[in-house]
């Protein structure tokens, strides 16, 4: 009975302990990045917004889809190379934003999984 006591004790601290670690990771190696590419996604959609009317090219995207789904492969297309190159920049730095976010939230899911499994000891080792 005692030792069972005990060893829900170690479970549980073991448990506040590793939460502290994880906590600590995520504060010093993906913190950071989701913060700066947070601010550069985000000013470079704002910039974007201030030079285009959003409203205007959802509703000709959904019309041009509606009429034909081909048709909307090609406005796409159209409504990007016939603008100012002010305008596809600041399109292609979102999009290119968007997809490193991705990839270090992706990256970050990864490392995380990989240190939980590393840092997780076995039963039969930990309570003896």
């Amino acid at each position: 009975m005692i030792k069972m006591n005990i060893t829900k004790e170690n479970n549980s601290l073991q448990s506040r302990i590793m939460r502290r670690v994880y906590a600590i990771w995520f504060a010093k190696r993906v913190l950071p990045y989701v913060v700066i590419e947070a601010a550069g996604f985000v000013s470079v959609v704002y910039a974007l917004g201030r030079l285009v009317y959003v409203r205007h090219v959802v509703d000709n995207a959904l019309a041009a889809f509606a009429a034909n789904p081909w048709g909307w492969a090609f406005y796409m297309a159209d409504s990007f190379f016939y603008r100012k190159p002010v305008i596809q920049a600041l399109s292609l730095g979102a999009a290119v934003l968007f997809i490193f976010a991705v990839r270090n939230v992706l990256k970050a899911l990864v490392e995380l999984n990989v240190m939980q499994r590393e840092t997780k000891p076995a039963r039969a080792s930990f309570y003896r």
